[in-house]
C-alpha cells in the first residue's frame, strides 16, 4: 500500500469521518516526528468509543488547537478512535507555533490489521480535526 493510501486508511480506521482529504506532494518537515519534538501543551484526550467519528470531538477541544495560547506555544489533542475489530487507534492533532494547519499522527501500533506503525501527515490547510483540507504524508 502506498503512503497516501496508508494515511487515508489510518484516518478511516481511527473512526474519523473526514470527507475530501486530499494527499498532496511530499514536503520537508520542520520537526522530528512522531512526537519527538518535545511536549506541546495538551488540549486533553477524547475517547470517541466504537462507531463514532471526528465530528463528535467537542468543539471546545477542537478550538483549543487554534486559540491564542496555541498560536504562541503550540497544542496537541489526542482523539482515540477504534477499528471495526475494536482496536484503539489514537490520533494526535498537533498545532506547532508558526506553522499553518495541523500535524496529524495516527498510532496504529495496537491495530491488529493496520500498518503496525505510525502514519504521519502535515495538513497545512486544517482549521480543526473536522476540516483537514490537503494533507501531505510524511516520508518514512
Amino acid at each position: 500500500m502506498d503512503q497516501g493510501r496508508a494515511a487515508a486508511a489510518a484516518m478511516g480506521l481511527a473512526g474519523l469521518a473526514i470527507a475530501a482529504v486530499v494527499i498532496g506532494p511530499s514536503v520537508e518537515w520542520p520537526w522530528t516526528s512522531p512526537r519527538g519534538d518535545g511536549d506541546l501543551p495538551s488540549c486533553g484526550s477524547v475517547d470517541l468509543g466504537p462507531g463514532t467519528g471526528a465530528s463528535q470531538v467537542p468543539a471546545d477541544r477542537a478550538a483549543c488547537l487554534f486559540d491564542a495560547a496555541a498560536e504562541r506555544l503550540g497544542a496537541e489533542l489526542e482523539v482515540v478512535g477504534y477499528t471495526t475489530e475494536g482496536d484503539p487507534v489514537p490520533v494526535y492533532y498537533r498545532h506547532h507555533p508558526g506553522v499553518s494547519g495541523l500535524e496529524v499522527m495516527a498510532d496504529q501500533t495496537a491495530d491488529s490489521y493496520g500498518s503496525g506503525g505510525w502514519i504521519v501527515s502535515l495538513c497545512p490547510e486544517a482549521t480543526s480535526p473536522h476540516t483537514l483540507g490537503v494533507c501531505t504524508p510524511r516520508d518514512s
